[in-house]
Parts: structure tokens; sequence; C-alpha cells
């Protein structure tokens, strides 16, 4: 339940008087749909466009600040305080205004947040820009070549600098990680989940296994 001032509740939810400017996009999501490859031809090469949306990846911090960004386009659009955007904003999930909804905001926990999420992504109008700005595209054969030099740069194969062991699942005596596991974790809200899967995968096949070499403290 969302609260107001007090610990009490702060009214029916996703009720308000507001109303919303109907205002661009940060994308045009015909042009660039939700997902997909799109080759392009540039030098005598062919290079494909991956179009995909980031929107499960948000996170608490990444969500509240695409609600400031949405105020911040109706100010842009229609004139005014900001002040006036955000508490309109507010008061679409049942806060009396910004403030009491950024504070909530700090203790929230995951079923909260994902009510609020879900409500958002309804509305009328504040569903549409999340969807808009969590859309991206990217150059695959960039997107690749980015995670495996990260993956090197940051892991090494175990073959390089751990033991044998036949006892182990992976016949070393040091732990391996998922690589696929791995490139997730930091590349989960920049590139498609699917080529992150498949790069991690295969860095894991062809080049793998692949471990953290942290020796600890001298």
């Amino acid at each position: 339940m969302l609260f107001g001032v007090q610990g009490t509740p702060a009214g029916p939810h996703w009720q308000s008087s507001a109303s919303f400017l109907h205002l661009k996009p940060c994308a045009n999501l015909r042009a660039l749909g939700t997902a997909g490859r799109a080759p392009r031809v540039a030098l005598g090469f062919a290079m494909t466009t991956l179009t995909f949306s980031t929107l499960e990846a948000l996170d608490l911090e990444g969500f509240v600040d695409l609600l400031k960004r949405f105020a911040k386009r109706n100010q842009k659009a229609n004139g005014g305080q900001l002040a006036h955007y955000l508490d309109a904003v507010a008061s679409s999930f049942g806060y009396s205004n910004w403030s009491m909804l950024h504070k909530h905001a700090r203790r929230m926990n995951d079923r909260e947040f994902s009510s609020i999420f879900n409500k958002a992504l309804e509305h009328a109008d504040i569903g549409p820009f999340m969807e808009a700005c969590t859309t991206k595209a990217v150059n695959e054969a960039d997107a690749v070549r980015e995670m495996q030099d990260w993956a090197r740069e940051n892991y090494s194969r175990l073959i390089d600098f751990a033991f044998y062991d036949n006892e182990s699942e992976t016949g070393f005596s040091w732990p391996a990680v998922d690589m696929a596991d791995e490139l997730a974790a930091e590349f989960s809200d920049r590139f498609p989940l699917d080529l992150i899967v498949k790069v991690g995968n295969d860095l894991d096949v062809d080049e793998g296994p692949w471990g953290l070499e942290d020796y600890g403290d001298d």
C-alpha cells in the first residue's frame, strides 16, 4: 500500500484529476520497434542494428528518474513551474505531492515497487513515455566486441593460472564463473539479454572456463 503523511493511506491509488499532455516520446517506437534486427550497409560491410527494450532491467532509482523526466517534458511543452508537474505525477499514484512520493521511494520494498511500476505502465501517458525511453538501438558487432573485451579484461581463463583438479566439475582447482551471468550483471541495461547470453555462452565454450584471478591481500 502506498502511504501519505504519518503512514496513513494517501488516497485511492491511480486516481487523479491531473491531466497530462500527449508529448512526443523519447524515441519513435513505430520506427524502432520493440525488438528485432535491421541490417544496414556502410563501407561495403553489412552491419546489424538491434532494437530492444531495457524496461525490465529498470530499478527503483531509474524509475523515479523517468518520472522526473516525464514531468520536465510536460513543463517544457506547457510552461510553468516544474514542481507543479512533479506533483501531478505524484498524484497519479495516490500521493499528495512529489515530496511524499520521493520520500516513500527511499524505503519501498519490492512488492510496492512492482505495484507502482505496473500502474505507471498502465497510465495513458506515462506508460508510453517509459517504453519509448527504454527502447534502444545498438550495433550488434560493436556490442559483441565490447562485451568480449570486458570479459577478457576482468576475468582470466582458468587454464592460464589455475591448477588442474580431476575431481572438480570444471577440471580446475579454482571456481569458475558463468560468463553469461557476469555479462548480464554488467550490460543488462545496455544490450538485449538474448545477445548477452549468446556472447557469454560462446566465451565459456570457446575460451573458458573463466575465473576471477583474485588472491586477496598480500
